[in-house]
């Protein structure tokens, strides 16, 4: 949790920070070093790390495999303010970096512009995918994932804790919950999923649905989260980015389990002292920039193609935290283990949107 300053210190830091920097996006990360025979790397970050999620993981990924292998890499925070992203991507893609990674639904357009205009650089667009044949660019290396695996990852655990009996947060009711950030196609996919987990595992539960229009709102995750659980969801499953936060603060503040989406929040499950997220239903985005840094690093990068990536790469999976070997009993985790390795074989293929 970040503490918070008198206006007034506010205020100093902005301007000196803008004295310094000219107002100009944030830039952290290992930004100089790195051997000069490899390419430099520039993560961009549409939004701000902190959301202990999707945009966090993407930066242990690159960071990770930077350093394993001696690349320069730095990572570019510009905000939540989507008018800034364009402009910022342009003077990125104007500098000295090589290879340049942007992630979310809302960049396609802008990555595709910045590719046309700078055909010598390397991109990298993960969680949405672009056309060669629509954009003109073939210098864009897409990244999918399937988070319909996820979501019914997640989906078959809540079926499972309630049809098991006897867990602890787990009352006689009959509903389970799901929140999204944003009403985009990859957030339709986790609730989608979710929906079919639940449906495979435990079809009289009742599951609520709901988009908290914001991946950087706690406080609407948290007063989405309560409705859902004054409603009688004991379940949260959460993919919102920065709002994530709220809807886990509401499972601690009401005694209900929240699954996450990353394994940050696997690893951090406590919420003021208690725990409040059982376990995380992982998209192990860093392992796919990992592998798209290694690739940059020895020139095979497959610029013009698109990669997706789920459990049959070992990438989407249930997270082995401290809460859930201590809450969830062991022929629950072994079906989730079964339903995974299923997942990978194709065994939920006609259920899910490949």
């Amino acid at each position: 949790m970040f503490r918070r300053r008198t206006r007034a210190l506010q205020g100093l830091g902005v301007a000196l920070v803008c004295l310094l920097s000219a107002c100009s996006p944030a830039s952290n990360g290992s930004a100089d070093g790195g051997d000069p025979g490899k390419p430099a790397v520039a993560l961009f970050i549409p939004g701000q790390l902190g959301d202990g999620g999707f945009f966090d993981n993407s930066q242990t990924g690159v960071k990770e495999a930077g350093v394993r292998l001696g690349l320069k890499v730095r990572t570019v925070e510009t905000g939540p303010d989507p008018s800034k992203w364009a402009p910022a991507l342009n003077d990125v893609a104007g500098g000295d970096d090589q290879v340049i990674i942007v992630g979310t639904y809302g960049m396609k357009q802008i990555v595709e512009q910045a590719a046309q205009a700078h055909p010598e650089k390397s991109f990298v667009l993960y969680d949405v995918e672009s056309t060669p044949a629509e954009c003109g660019c073939h210098n864009i290396y897409s990244i999918l994932y399937r988070y319909s695996e996820s979501g019914f990852l997640a989906g078959a655990l809540a079926g499972l804790l309630h049809k098991a009996g006897g867990v602890e947060r787990i009352g006689s009711g009959n509903t389970v919950g799901v929140i999204g950030g944003q009403d985009i196609p990859v957030i339709q996919d986790y609730i989608n999923g979710f929906k079919a987990g639940v449906a495979q595992t435990n079809p009289s539960l009742k599951v609520l649905s709901g988009y908290a229009g914001s991946f950087a709102d706690p406080v609407k995750g948290q007063n989405l989260a309560a409705q859902m659980i004054s409603d009688g969801a004991d379940v949260l499953f959460t993919a919102a980015g920065g709002t994530d936060k709220g809807v886990i603060q509401a499972a601690a503040e009401h005694d209900v389990w929240a699954i996450g989406n990353s394994l940050t929040q696997a690893d951090d499950p406590m919420v003021n002292g208690k725990t409040a997220v059982l376990t995380s239903a992982v998209t192990s985005v860093d392992t796919s920039l990992a592998d798209a840094v290694e690739k940059a690093a020895a020139g095979t990068l497959p610029l013009g193609t698109t990669v997706r990536f789920g459990a049959k790469q070992k990438t989407n999976y249930v997270a082995q935290s401290q809460p859930y070997l201590k809450y969830v009993p062991e022929p629950v985790r072994g079906e989730i283990e079964k339903i995974t390795t299923e997942m990978a074989d194709g065994r939920y293929d006609s259920v899910l949107d490949r």
